[in-house]
């Protein structure tokens, strides 16, 4: 069979998603020819270079959504896919190049589009028109319950993320990371690729709360593509203080960020499965998140504590929590166990039961 894997991920580092996403193609290589679509952003980065070099074709395509349409079309005429396998690419979107055609489109759908806003009517009905002139049904994989449950899709599965324990690059810029020295407790860490629907605005009036009582706090926030100067605009737009708030640039090796924080914070307004979150969680970090839908599945696991989205105030009460709160080696132990329901190996069975079911034997 010919597989097409469309992903619309262009960051500087492999993260958990790439090294996935290399999982699923390498597990079914042997039965099947598969290839990778990513943005011409893609073109330079590492993680990029490495799937090439591990022998799997790779195709570019314009994120201009005109572009995008002909150039998906021009790719099917090339490689004639079976299956398309969509990450972060709307369906409404996704759909428009196989029009009558028989080709089965598959939607792995990782967060709202929209940043937990209502979708418009007008958004709900393109998406359902195009599925009249779409010969086979489309697949869709939503990363978390709350996402599917939003979904009028005939036929969805629920799929929650898998963690990868190993580096997919082994790469790490030196001259990046020696921007942060020796960092004193306590040390709070927050990923900021889009500020609005991470609600860094709300983390960070809480953070200059809490660091009046706290004077040798620090606040690292990270942003995939870099974006300083957006960043920056953003919560000085919202009145914050950046007093002790680092901007981390881009890096590879995050989980130097990661060595660096005693806390994660997700103090995000919507999510659909926050892999950052996962991965905190599975180096042994105290994390704080918000109390919505997409993250629920956290509260399962020991020195996870809740706040309340968008409330300031109870974000700083978490963050005093979190600062006092010891680990034990036993406690640690139980978060491993559970951690195994969020393997790689049990997301690719997962992702393989659907696709079987649905008469796609990879």
């Amino acid at each position: 069979m010919n597989i097409s894997i469309v992903c619309d991920y262009a960051s500087i580092y492999s993260g958990n998603f790439i090294p996935s996403v290399f999982y699923f193609a390498d597990s079914i290589k042997k039965n099947n020819n598969v290839i990778f679509l990513f943005p011409n952003e893609a073109k330079d980065r590492e993680w990029l270079k490495k799937i090439k070099d591990e022998g799997f074709d790779v195709l570019l395509f314009s994120r201009k959504k005109k572009e995008f349409i002909a150039d998906i079309r021009l790719a099917s005429k090339k490689t004639k896919p079976d299956l398309v396998y969509y990450h972060f690419v709307s369906p409404a979107l996704g759909k428009i190049p196989f029009l009558f055609k028989k080709t089965r489109l598959c939607f792995h759908i990782h967060s709202d589009f929209d940043g937990g806003k209502k979708p418009s009517v007008f958004v709900s009905l393109k998406n359902n028109f195009f599925d009249f002139f779409i010969k086979r049904k489309s697949i869709y994989f939503y990363v978390s319950t709350d996402l599917m449950s939003k979904s009028k899709a005939k036929i969805k599965y629920h799929i929650p993320n898998g963690l990868v324990k190993y580096k997919f690059c082994t790469s790490c810029n030196d001259a990046k990371l020696s921007t942060i020295s020796k960092l004193e407790e306590p040390v709070f860490l927050a990923f900021a690729w889009s500020p609005y629907v991470k609600g860094i605005d709300v983390l960070c009036k809480a953070f200059n709360k809490f660091s009046q009582s706290h004077k040798s706090t620090l606040l690292l926030v990270y942003r995939k593509d870099g974006g300083k100067k957006e960043l920056t605009s953003f919560l000085e737009s919202n009145g914050i203080s950046l007093q002790n708030i680092t901007m981390l640039p881009p890096v590879e090796n995050v989980n130097y960020y990661y060595s660096k924080c005693n806390c994660f914070v997700s103090s995000s307004r919507s999510e659909g499965f926050s892999y950052s979150v996962l991965e905190a969680i599975s180096l042994d970090k105290t994390v704080i998140i918000s109390d919505i839908p997409g993250t629920v599945w956290a509260n399962e696991f020991n020195y996870v504590i809740s706040f309340k989205t968008e409330n300031v105030d109870s974000l700083v009460e978490a963050m005093e929590k979190a600062t006092y709160l010891e680990h034990s080696k036993n406690e640690n132990k139980k978060n491993s166990k559970l951690l195994q329901n969020y393997s790689i190996e049990k997301w690719f069975k997962d992702i393989n039961f659907a696709f079987t079911e649905r008469g796609l034997k990879l």
